[in-house]
């Protein structure tokens, strides 16, 4: 399984809020979630410490708060977790902990954001990307939301069929539009204008 291993060794003392802020500044002094780049973001408060991924493709696999236990062994030593991410709650979102509650949020990737649109629907190819590319203009937004619009189109072609005499045939299309969220209800209004719909389902990012 693919993954970084982080771990950071420290002395308790005092209380958990002493220990929680001599733990970040252990880590932002090392630099210990700096592997070529920032992998996490950690901060604290009180006597709460906040690992948070720096972006939305993150996992955590394992997180435990482990106490040495310098006799086992015959004075080797061990480590034994005492706090396990099975131990912790899940929320519904990051908003949910607000640094007084103890639990975990499951990141989720976003949709129709820069990012998604640039994985799946704009890949920066080299012929992308030139000078005179084409289609620049299509080009997602940094920071810009979007919008997905499905319209399927059903449309008569008249005697075409050759199942049977007079055999009419329906050609049906499906157009897929991405629309920047500062302009969309504009987009929806002229929508409604060229047919009338049924109703629009927003899927949020």
């Amino acid at each position: 399984m693919k993954g970084k291993p982080f771990t950071v060794d420290f002395v308790w003392k005092t209380s958990a809020a002493d220990v929680a802020k001599n733990l970040v500044k252990i880590i932002n002094k090392y630099a210990v979630m700096v592997y070529g780049e920032k992998l996490l973001n950690v901060s604290y408060s009180n006597a709460y410490l906040t690992i948070e991924a720096v972006n939305e493709y993150q996992r955590f696999r394992k997180v435990n708060i482990e106490k040495f236990d310098k006799d086992a062994y015959f004075g080797r030593g061990e480590y034994n977790a005492v706090r396990t991410l099975e131990d912790l709650s899940k929320q519904d979102s990051s908003v949910a902990l607000a640094d007084t509650l103890e639990g975990y949020f499951v990141g989720k990737e976003g949709f129709g954001t820069y990012s998604y649109l640039l994985h799946n629907l704009r890949i920066p190819t080299a012929m992308r990307t030139r000078a005179f590319g084409v289609n620049l203009d299509e080009n997602p937004i940094i920071g810009a939301k979007y919008n997905q619009y499905t319209i399927h189109y059903c449309a008569d072609r008249g005697v075409l069929g050759t199942n049977a005499v007079g055999d009419t045939v329906k050609s049906v299309t499906t157009h897929v539009f991405y629309v920047n969220q500062s302009v969309a209800s504009e987009f929806e209004e002229a929508l409604a204008k060229i047919a009338p719909t049924e109703g629009i389902a927003h899927v949020l990012a």
